[in-house]
């Protein structure tokens, strides 16, 4: 009858390890299917960010973010640093490559940073970058290769 009982109880140990090796699997798969699309889930985020802005996004840079301080009342001026964008070329995101975007405040173009596409197609620049416009200020990027 103790024999019985102990085989029961291994038995139900045994579901346990299987429901752990299942979700590792599901675990395994889902990374592997992110690292096949990571570069299409940041463009969709992109195109999301800047359908948001109203920026159309076929060819051109969208603004991330950025840490900024804003000063002034009437006329402001705006201190990027740590600035993030996607850059489009022919509708995907450029890869691997150096990137100069041109920052535009309020529709009027300002200065131009300059940083290195990831594999994703995120560029980060690290700035500072002063631009003034009125107030208030949409920051908003254009890149051309």
């Amino acid at each position: 009858m103790q024999i019985t009982k102990m085989i029961k109880k291994r038995e139900e140990g045994q579901g346990l390890v299987e429901y752990a090796l299942l979700l590792v699997l599901v675990a395994v798969v889902v990374i592997i299917i992110l690292m096949l699309l990571g570069t299409q889930v940041v463009f969709t985020f992109a195109r999301v960010i800047g359908g948001l802005n109203g920026d159309t996004i076929d060819d051109g840079a969208v603004f991330l973010a950025a840490d900024q301080s804003v000063s002034g009342s009437a006329i402001c001026t705006v201190t990027l640093t740590d600035i993030r964008f996607v850059a489009v070329d022919d509708g995907e995101p450029v890869t691997n490559e150096s990137v100069t975007a041109t920052i535009l405040v309020n529709g009027v173009s300002g200065p131009s940073v300059t940083g290195t596409a990831s594999n994703v197609g995120i560029v980060t620049a690290a700035g500072p970058v002063t631009a003034s416009g009125s107030c208030p200020v949409k920051i908003t990027m254009s890149y051309d290769d």
